[in-house]
């Protein structure tokens, strides 16, 4: 029994040290590829004020904060459920800015992998709020992690797969 203990407490402290490192390459990404930020919005400001959708990715971030806190420490034993959807999700977003930057400057090609990445993002942030409210254990951690999540999960989804996806799709040509 010890022994079986001490091994999940070994897997959860490599895989939270692998995914804290995805976690912070994300911004990294985000800042060597978004050159110039102004044409990465697509004439979004026609329709909706860029600075609601700033907000809403304030929002998101803080939550996503939380989610990644929540998973190092708020986790009782691992769960292999949130570890995978987690982990797309980093993996995923960590692609965006680089798969964004490769459709604008070398290849429209590319800009079909940039939708499939943000839908992978948002089918697994869904997946991993759905997965939170149908786990057994209920603390308080748990709770705060809903409501991150569902902030997480409502940009990801709305802002970026559906909206920010069809100005990318429609200025891209």
């Amino acid at each position: 029994m010890f022994q079986v203990f001490c091994f999940v407490d070994k897997r959860m402290i490599v895989i939270n040290l692998i995914i804290s490192i995805f976690f912070f390459l994300v911004p990294i990404s985000y800042y060597f590829f978004i050159d110039q930020l102004d044409v990465w919005w697509f004439k979004m400001s026609d329709f909706i004020p860029i600075k609601m959708f700033v907000v809403s990715a304030t929002f998101a971030a803080i939550g996503f904060v939380y989610i990644e806190y929540f998973m190092i420490f708020g986790l009782e034993s691992f769960d292999h459920k949130l570890t995978t959807e987690y982990t797309l999700i980093l993996l995923s977003t960590l692609a965006w800015a680089p798969l964004t930057f490769l459709s604008l400057k070398v290849s429209r090609k590319f800009k079909y992998f940039v939708v499939f990445g943000l839908g992978v993002t948002a089918g697994c942030a869904n997946a991993f709020l759905f997965f939170l409210f149908d786990r057994q254990s209920q603390s308080f951690e748990r709770d705060v992690a809903i409501v991150a999540m569902t902030l997480f999960t409502l940009h990801v989804t709305i802002m970026d797969f559906c909206i920010w996806n069809y100005f990318f799709l429609t200025n891209l040509g």
